[in-house]
Order: C-alpha cells, then structure tokens, then sequence
C-alpha cells in the first residue's frame, strides 16, 4: 500500500477545495494514544521487524500525518499528485531515536466513451535512526495500470501492480499481481 491514509485509526480531518477544473485536498491524522510503550513484539507486528530492541520496553511519541493532494480533470483527462509524512520519536533506555516517514503518488487516466485507463505511481520511505540498533532507509515503490470498458449494464476491468520493497543498500523484493472483473449490473 502506498500512502499514509489509516497510518492510525483513520480518523482524519480533510479539506477540499476545487475551482474549475483543479482540486486541492489537505489532511490531518493524529494518532489516539500519542505516546505508548511498546516491546519487540509489538514493533514486529507493527513494522515487520523489531529493530533489535528484542524484549525490552521502549516509549514511542507519534507524529501527526499531513497530507497534501491536487488533481487536474479535462474533457475526460485527469492528472494527479500526492504527498504525505509523518514522523514517530523513540525513546529506548534514555536515547533519542526517529523513524521519519513521507510517501509520494502521482497518477494520470483517460476516460471516452465507456473505455476508461489509468496508470499511478508512488514511493513511500522510512529514514530510520536507531542509534546502537542501526541507521537506514526502508522504502517501497508502486506501479499500477487498471483498464475497464462499460457498455450498457456491463464492465470489464483488468488491473495489474508491482510493489518493490527494499532496505536501501540490502537488496529488495518485488511482488506483482493481476486482477480481471467482469461487472453486470441488474438494476
């Protein structure tokens, strides 16, 4: 998934605004519980590893996730840009400790006559700075192409995506899939 949209619990303050045929949308979401207390666990669960903190307790402060979006839509033409970050402080055994997040997106489609395609792409990091637990960069990077045609009460979709996950200078997995939909709608 690229994006922090839900990095909490979803709840997010959004403003949208849009003139002709321009939009722009900036959101805020701040974590519930800003400072929890979490162990190794709960960073595997959270994060996929747990920074060799192993099985001690670690204070965590969470930062809001701002966001910010525009979009351009023309005579069946639409472009689209979005930027998100957030930060998360780590206190482990008195040393000051962060996990910056930023997430980028951008996206163009076409739509005539019931034939509609569209292409995005997005970056998402996380500059990590774990004292004595290590320093780097874990990111991941998206590419999406969808097509569908509507005729009638009938669609047919295709979409095909890879993510690309990599702990910069570690090596990186790539993972990709398809989809195909055929829709009918019976009123």
């Amino acid at each position: 998934e690229i994006g922090l949209d839900g990095f909490y619990d979803g709840q997010i303050l959004r403003y949208n605004h849009s003139v002709g045929s321009f939009a722009f949308a900036a959101s805020l979401e701040i974590a519930d519980d800003r400072s929890v207390t979490l162990d190794g666990e709960d960073l595997s669960s959270l994060f996929g590893t747990d920074f060799g903190i192993g099985s001690s307790s670690i204070v965590v402060d969470y930062g809001a996730v701002f966001g910010l979006g525009a979009k351009y839509s023309e005579n069946g033409l639409s472009f689209g840009l979005g930027y998100q970050t957030t930060g998360v402080d780590i206190n482990d055994s008195g040393n000051a400790e962060t996990i910056d997040f930023w997430s980028i997106a951008a996206s163009a489609g076409y739509e005539i006559d019931g034939f509609n395609i569209v292409a995005n792409l997005g970056r998402t990091e996380a500059d990590v700075k774990l004292g004595e637990a290590g320093d780097g960069t874990l990111r991941t990077d998206h590419i999406g192409l969808g097509a569908s045609y509507t005729v009638d009460a009938l669609t047919v979709a295709a979409n095909w995506g890879q993510y690309t996950h990599e702990a910069v200078g570690m090596g990186s997995i790539t993972e990709s899939g398809f989809g195909l939909a055929v829709n009918y709608d019976l009123g």
